[in-house]
């Protein structure tokens, strides 16, 4: 889990990972603005050979451009595992 984030739940009923991103700064760009990409990333290990769909995955964020809070939905997303033999 990145530096700063939380992981709750079990298992069986799944995870939630929470955590905050710094602010992204927009500069303007002719008549746009942009900003750099900013990524994390989550290691998984799986327990077993499985299917794993992130189908309750959501990544909710402030845009500049609004005062709400934009949810997106990560849909058809799905994490095969295949776990090593070992004798």
């Amino acid at each position: 889990i990145p530096q700063g984030f939380t992981k709750s739940g079990t298992l069986q009923s799944g995870y939630i990972i929470d955590g905050d991103i710094a602010d992204i700064p927009f500069r303007r760009s002719g008549e746009q603005y942009v900003a750099d990409n900013k990524t994390f990333a989550i290691t998984v290990k799986p327990v077993a050979n499985n299917n794993y769909p992130l189908s309750n995955a959501t990544l909710t964020f402030k845009d500049y451009s609004t005062a709400n809070d934009q949810t997106l939905l990560f849909t058809n997303r799905l994490i095969t595992a295949f776990t090593k033999l070992t004798y």
